[in-house]
């Protein structure tokens, strides 16, 4: 049925795995104009990945928008509920452990890095080029997930962070934000080394 539904009307069936997976809720528990956009521009990235501008213009010619009550918002109301969205990340991210963690759980911890055209994000520096983008600033970013691969939190670092000293920041979140006491947190090498162990201790990992 599903399947079916999908090939007939994606929209709708983008907007039913919405539900079912609580996406709104995550968002916010009250529903609210931004709460509305975000869940569009999840549901478009999903059928056809835009930028912002040129999705508040495909979504003029389906009816999910319409469905969703932001079909009169422009990029900048979607510029407005990107900013609702980050002040939110807090209380998302808190949402998403209570769902996906436990005591004992494996999370798994990775860095990336994407390079940055322009002169005005303050987190951009030169780093490890993972992109091979010569010339080009970057921005780090972890993704901290549970052991099947879905996210929890995400975190930004300035583009000249090493690896190691993004693992701490994570010990921390999961005991303090997460209260987690007992869990098993997974990296590769270049992130967890023998250096850390004395800290790992010390907060009582």
């Amino acid at each position: 049925v599903t399947v079916v539904m999908m090939l007939l009307f994606p929209g709708q069936a983008v907007l039913l795995a919405l539900k079912r997976l609580g996406v709104e809720n995550l968002l916010a528990s009250r529903p609210s104009k931004e709460r509305s956009l975000i869940a569009a521009l999840v549901a478009f990235r999903v059928l056809s990945p835009k930028s912002k501008l040129a999705t508040t213009r495909a979504w003029l010619d389906t009816t999910l928008a319409a469905e969703l009550g932001v079909q009169d918002a422009d990029e900048h109301a979607v510029y407005h509920a990107m900013d609702w969205l980050v002040s939110r990340q807090a209380r998302i991210e808190g949402k998403l452990a209570a769902r996906h963690l436990s005591e004992g759980s494996r999370v798994l911890f990775d860095l990336s890095s994407t390079y940055v055209e322009g002169e005005k994000c303050d987190l951009a520096a030169f780093g490890y080029d993972r992109d091979k983008k010569r010339g080009k600033k970057q921005i780090n970013f972890g993704l901290l997930t549970d052991a099947p691969g879905r996210p929890i939190a995400l975190s930004v670092f300035p583009g000249n962070t090493g690896d190691p000293s993004t693992l701490m920041p994570q010990v921390a979140k999961l005991k303090e934000q997460y209260g987690l006491n007992v869990f098993t947190l997974v990296g590769d090498r270049g992130m967890i080394t023998g250096k850390h162990l004395p800290a790992l201790r010390a907060a009582g990992v």
